[in-house]
């Protein structure tokens, strides 16, 4: 607030008006931090999720691996010249209903940081993001996770604790903001199983999750592999603008074809850094 006023109060106005006659105000609950859906509650995500699925097998049939990327258990797959070919990605981004459900929980227009489809193979690692965390670069954000298969307990959905069950693990094994990962005992034997929340269920199920306030482990894959489309949005302006870097192989996309970028309006703010030119790149500690 103090580096940008004049960025926080524009996208704080623009909130009111996008939210004015909104029917997703409190969707997502501000005190749980997450909401769960099926494919049907969200407009446009049947048709989001036959697209992504339609990129994915274009890979599947090239037989491309994810073996280049530094978090192989965790890998993207989209690339830009598949948001050139499929525009309907980055519109499904920053749609009216999604601007709408972010802008509710966050209380201002948000900058869509970065997207992707990402691969979870089978793997025996026990690291990384695999691990109990919160994505500390802020101290609230919003991830949508959707499956684009059907996902059991043995593709290695994404799993997390409420935020309210997130601070009283916090607070019973001493581990603040910043403390890093946390391992199963420690989680697990602070709070009541039926309390972790796993995203298991159809393609199209999925979550809007604030992954700053709710632990959370993904990719514990043991069969098959699992396929996501993820999609992170953050308050502006924040912590994770890096001009000028290059996309690493595996990481999500954080720059988009100039031509799909809206020449101004909310569209505009969601994808403009600060909410004046330029896009960011940043490595993201992803599920």
């Amino acid at each position: 607030m103090a580096t940008h006023p004049a960025t926080v109060l524009e996208r704080r106005r623009s909130a009111a008006h996008v939210l004015e006659h909104s029917k997703w105000r409190g969707y997502l609950p501000r005190q749980s931090g997450f909401k769960k859906f099926v494919e049907k509650d969200i407009p446009g995500l049947a048709d989001m999720v036959a697209i992504c699925r339609h990129v994915l097998a274009g890979y599947e049939s090239k037989n491309v691996e994810s073996s280049e990327s530094k978090k192989p258990f965790f890998s993207n797959l989209l690339t830009q010249d598949d948001l050139a070919a499929q525009p309907e990605i980055l519109e499904f981004a920053i749609s009216p209903v999604m601007t709408e459900i972010v802008t509710d929980y966050l209380g201002a227009v948000p900058r869509m940081h970065c997207l992707g489809i990402f691969i979870s193979p089978v793997t025996n690692t026990m690291i990384s993001s695999q691990c109990f965390h919160r994505d500390e670069h802020d101290f609230r954000q919003v991830k949508i996770f959707v499956n684009l298969d059907d996902v059991t307990g043995e593709e290695g959905p994404f799993t997390f604790l409420p935020a309210p069950e997130t601070a009283a693990v916090c607070r019973a094994v001493g581990k603040g903001w910043g403390a890093g990962r946390l391992t199963d005992d420690e989680v697990l034997g602070n709070t009541a199983p039926e309390k972790v929340v796993r995203l298991i269920g159809s393609a199209g199920d999925g979550a809007f999750v604030d992954t700053s306030r709710c632990l959370h482990y993904g990719s514990r894959t043991i069969k098959g592999r699992r396929a996501i489309l993820m999609i992170k949005y953050v308050s502006a302006p924040d912590a994770l603008v890096e001009k000028d870097k290059p996309e690493m192989p595996g990481y999500p996309l954080t720059h988009f074809p100039p031509e799909q970028i809206p020449k101004d309006g909310v569209g505009r703010l969601m994808l403009a850094p600060h909410g004046f030119g330029g896009f960011s790149s940043v490595r993201e500690d992803a599920r």
